[in-house]
């Protein structure tokens, strides 16, 4: 059978968006070959799809996402000028609209002979202004995928949508890849700290409070046995200090390229999900992280919000509690050190609730696209 063709839409890089990864290498599992349009792509992502069926066309190099205003405009019509020129040059059965960033900006080139699906990662409750410059190319798209079950029904409504939409959570895709000579180095030094790592990874700003995490850690007994970790970039320079203020043993490790930092996740004791109140995209959250821990075989402390109830807590891959609350915390962490191996056979139930080739495999079939029957 004819593989679909897929112009897979992305006004980023694809290691910025992992689940966009996903999706891709799931598509060419469902049978399709997918042109990925995009702004940037590097040899590690190359390398990455190096055996699906997958060609990159991108619009610039890694330097465009940066510069001042003048640069980043001249690369926007860089690549509004490679979307139109991709959909009339390549033959395509769908168009895949990999982020609502990218579909605010393309939404005026799309052209209407192929079916659309669009991704909306973000609930963006804070930025009414892009949902509504995004609002016509939902409607009109076959299918609208988010990662969170509530999301689906809050955009359903925002955005004025014909049906649900699906939902694929946000487990990301990393095909094996070695340890590089630097991570290598960070690795070392978590081994050696010869302490109980809670791991924190991901975005490390003011709506990612640690600080009753570092409170409880000062206030129990075996304070020593521990270690907080953090790892990605900081968005404030005196988030570490105050921290290290409360709690000595704390410790930052810069981002790391995935698949790089899984390295790291693999070392830690428990790794940590919190979320502040400052929106409700933050309460119903989807993380990628809570996946990554789970897969790397690590319990997952969480706060008591209704996007990390629903995972980590349904499936008991983790304690869900109030993470504003240091006694609580410490109560958790206890109770996860002490019973370590009954979260970790846990984990697998988390980690399979996922159904996103499912999910993938029904869209394709409704748009004419798919057998059913995973490529090997």
């Amino acid at each position: 059978m004819k593989r679909k063709q897929v112009l897979y839409l992305l006004r980023t890089q694809p290691e910025h968006l992992p689940p966009c990864m996903a999706q891709i290498h799931m598509l060419c599992r469902r049978g399709c070959s997918v042109t990925a349009v995009t702004v940037y792509a590097s040899d590690h992502i190359r390398a990455c799809f190096q055996n699906d069926p997958v060609t990159f066309l991108t619009s610039g190099t890694k330097a465009c996402e940066g510069g001042g205003i003048l640069s980043k405009a001249l690369a926007l019509l860089r690549y509004r000028h490679l979307v139109r020129d991709a959909q009339r040059r390549i033959p395509h059965d769908m168009i895949w609209i990999g982020s609502a960033d990218t579909a605010r900006y393309c939404r005026d080139l799309l052209l209407t002979h192929a079916p659309t699906v669009l991704n909306i990662f973000e609930l963006y409750d804070r930025h009414p202004a892009l949902l509504r410059e995004i609002r016509q190319t939902a409607q009109k798209a076959a299918f609208v995928i988010v990662p969170e079950y509530h999301r689906a029904h809050m955009l359903r409504v925002w955005l004025g949508l014909h049906r649900t939409p699906c939902i694929i959570p946000n487990k990301p895709y990393y095909p094996a890849a070695d340890i590089l000579p630097q991570t290598q180095k960070y690795v070392d030094a978590v081994r050696a700290l010869g302490k109980k790592i809670l791991l924190y990874q991901g975005w490390i700003g003011r709506d990612r409070d640690l600080t009753h995490i570092a409170e409880a850690l000062a206030s129990m007994e075996e304070h020593e046995d521990y270690a907080l970790v953090l790892m990605g970039h900081v968005t404030a320079p005196d988030i570490l200090p105050a921290l290290q203020t409360v709690f000595p043993a704390v410790y930052h490790i810069p981002y790391l390229a995935p698949p790089q930092h899984l390295y790291v996740t693999a070392l830690a004791h428990i790794g940590i999900a919190v979320y502040d109140d400052s929106s409700l995209n933050n309460l119903f959250c989807a993380p990628n992280k809570i996946y990554e821990y789970a897969d790397r075989g690590v319990p997952i402390l969480a706060r008591d919000i209704p996007g990390l109830t629903d995972t980590v807590g349904r499936y008991e891959a983790g304690i869900c509690t109030d993470t504003n609350d240091p006694t609580a915390i410490a109560d958790a962490i206890r109770t996860l050190s002490a019973n370590r191996a009954y979260y970790v056979s846990r984990l697998h139930a988390l980690s399979d609730s996922c159904r996103a080739e499912e999910v993938i495999a029904d869209i394709l079939r409704a748009v004419g696209g798919d057998t059913g029957v995973a490529a090997r």
